[in-house]
């Protein structure tokens, strides 16, 4: 909320539509989702066919991504 209020959004129409019955809807499905892939972690991620949890680091991840787009550690 700070960062949305830092960057100058109209917090009494975030508020009002963050309570809102749609936005709650789409969280509990994300929410849903993400308990049926496993995902019990932040930050979670999905590279490829792997399931990444937890801040693993940025050469990690791209180390994933490489691999899942070459099917090696390097192309």
């Amino acid at each position: 909320m700070a960062a949305a209020k830092e960057a100058g959004l109209d917090m009494a129409r975030l508020e009002k539509d963050y309570s809102g019955p749609e936005v709650k809807a789409t969280l509990q499905e994300n929410f849903k989702v993400a308990e049926d892939m496993g995902l019990n972690g932040t930050p979670s991620y999905v590279i490829g066919d792997q399931v990444v949890i937890g801040a693993v680091g940025l050469e990690t991840l791209q180390d994933k991504v490489k691999t899942a787009r070459c099917a090696k550690a390097a192309c």
